[in-house]
């Protein structure tokens, strides 16, 4: 995240967020009244794009390490509620796991209609997720895993809520956050 000295300075420092779990996030709700300000002012708002031109200085060896790195933040970003939680792994299931499994599952059901139906929609998934691929010059054939790569998340969200309720969730610079008690 790029931003001016005096614009942070003016907002309340990065003391303002030193408590926060996800400190990108939470830096971007304090910016963004003066961003909002300063783009209208300017006819201009806030820009959230892709760039060759910086690098991650984070290195990931293995799943391990992005699983606890997600982990460690999912159920914080949904509010430690369990509504949003049952909402948002109800929603990752049906939008990206329920049409490949009613293709690969075709030879249960024998429903050719809906197994094209599904064959349709993993197709149209893989296709939305083609722009990102071209700029990073993957091969196309990597949105088909985007299933795959839904699946994941999906079991690294519950397992963030998982370690919250056994009081080991948003462990975080050696410390472990304290979060609000789970709620519908």
């Amino acid at each position: 995240m790029l931003i001016r000295a005096d614009d942070l300075a003016a907002a309340g420092g990065l003391p303002a967020i030193k408590h926060a779990v996800i400190d990108d996030c939470s830096l971007a709700r304090l910016l963004r009244p003066a961003a909002r300000a300063q783009g209208r002012a300017q006819g201009r708002g806030l820009y959230l794009g892709l760039t060759l031109k910086s690098h991650s200085i984070r290195s990931f060896a293995d799943l391990w390490e992005i699983w606890r790195m997600v982990a460690r933040s999912a159920y914080t970003q949904l509010h430690h509620r369990v509504s949003l939680l049952v909402g948002t792994l109800a929603g990752m299931v049906w939008l990206y796991l329920a049409a490949p499994f009613a293709v690969l599952a075709t030879p249960w059901h024998q429903n050719l209609v809906l197994a094209l139906l599904a064959g349709a929609t993993w197709a149209l998934m893989a296709l939305a997720w083609l722009p990102t691929l071209r700029f990073y010059g993957l091969s196309p054939l990597r949105g088909l895993l985007l299933p795959l790569a839904a699946s994941l998340y999906t079991a690294m969200t519950f397992d963030s809520a998982r370690r919250h309720w056994l009081g080991k969730g948003a462990a975080w610079k050696g410390r472990i956050a304290a979060g609000k008690t789970p709620a519908a």
